[in-house]
């Protein structure tokens, strides 16, 4: 095989692999053929805006840095981050938790690419910085960053405070994905994401539960909320996911990732909860 011929099967390999996995206001989110250090595939939106290509991670490096607790701007991995940023010619919109760049549209090919490698340098980099390992873990590490790239697709992420650890009534602390202040400032909204797809989903499932009704006995006042996502797999996980839904009337709201009607009403209460221009944070947990 000559040398035209190799770059002729390297190319299309890599060309086939990238796909248009969604469109949402007239954006397209691309899969890549890379993962990052969960397993899951990494993703960019590209959108355009007049003679522009605008490029953007969907927030999936901002979702890594809070559930490293590296979000803070002195903290070793936001400024790996922002000086890639920075030597890449790569902007970080911090209003929307997004990494991104503009170009003009001649040139999005090259500069597609160019952000695709800053991101895998970041993403490849920070789990090094990882100094300890939590006592407890989520429940739905990779459901829990698809759920926030719809917060920054919401505009809401920097409202949210993720990977929380949440005293319940008889378990010392929980570790809640996503928690909140409600924009009336009358409850905290506590949301908990599960990957079903593991070997036995029904005792996920029923450590979920558990879960939800020890955060209910302690914040009564609360909204307690488990979102859930069977990966498409086998019989089990549906089981599992029948599990968690019939038992909301115990206290919790459940949702399915694979449901657009339930996704869209959690949206729905989002948005009506927390406003983008509302960004004080009350710390009720401590």
């Amino acid at each position: 095989m000559n040398c035209e011929a190799i770059e002729r099967v390297v190319t299309q390999d890599f060309l086939g692999r990238l796909r248009c996995v969604g469109i949402q206001h007239e954006a397209c989110r691309i899969q890549t053929p890379f993962y990052d250090p969960d397993g899951d595939p990494i993703e960019l939106r590209v959108r355009f805006e007049d003679e522009l290509a605008v490029i953007d991670d969907l927030g999936q490096v901002a979702g890594a840095l809070f559930s490293m607790e590296q979000d803070a701007e002195t903290a070793p991995g936001f400024l790996l981050v922002k000086s890639l940023a920075h030597a890449h010619g790569v902007a970080l919109d911090f209003d929307e938790g997004l990494l991104l760049v503009r170009c003009p549209k001649k040139e999005l090919a090259g500069r597609f690419l160019n952000f695709l490698s800053v991101i895998l340098s970041i993403q490849t980099s920070l789990p090094h910085l990882r100094t300890q390992k939590r006592e407890r873990q989520s429940l739905g590490p990779r459901l829990g960053k698809s759920f926030g790239r719809i917060l920054a697709d919401l505009r809401v992420l920097s409202d949210v405070r993720r990977h929380s650890k949440v005293p319940g009534k008889t378990v010392e602390d929980w570790i809640v994905e996503y928690l909140y202040r409600a924009r009336s400032a009358q409850y905290n909204v506590l949301i908990s994401t599960v990957d079903l797809d593991v070997a036995n989903p029904i005792r996920k499932a029923e450590h979920a539960i558990t879960m939800a009704l020890d955060l209910r006995g302690a914040y009564e006042r609360d909204k307690i909320r488990v979102l859930y996502d069977t990966h498409r797999r086998n019989s089990d996980t549906a089981q599992a996911a029948d599990l968690i839904k019939e038992n909301e009337d115990l206290g919790y709201q459940a949702y399915n990732f694979r449901h657009a009607a339930e996704i869209g009403t959690l949206k729905n209460l989002v948005l009506q909860e927390l406003s983008p221009a509302d960004s004080q944070w009350q710390r009720a947990f401590r």
